[in-house]
């Protein structure tokens, strides 16, 4: 059984990217990130859901403090700030 992986605010970052705005302006599918960050699709995609909840609009619930934290810190910037911050994300990790 695969180890469930230990979610960075990197990742939590990706992940409100993703959930807001998708993957369409990313150089990188989805599948490509989450594959090169050692996430699984099923795990990335809860995470999606746990930041659709906080924003009201059903998803999962109990999103980690951490998960809460990117989200109060960072839901109210554009595409444009959080896409700058993700492709600085994906560059220092190879991807």
């Amino acid at each position: 059984m695969k180890e469930k992986h230990a979610w960075t605010v990197a990742d939590d970052l990706i992940a409100l990217y993703l959930y807001r705005f998708g993957d369409q302006k990313l150089p990188y599918s989805k599948t490509r990130i989450t594959s090169e960050r050692g996430i699984s699709t099923d795990e990335m995609e809860a995470e999606i859901l746990r930041f659709k909840f906080l924003d009201f609009k059903g998803g999962l619930p109990n999103p980690s403090e951490q998960a809460q934290q990117v989200y109060a810190s960072n839901n109210y910037k554009t595409e444009e700030e959080l896409r700058k911050t993700i492709l600085q994300i994906l560059s220092m990790k190879g991807v």
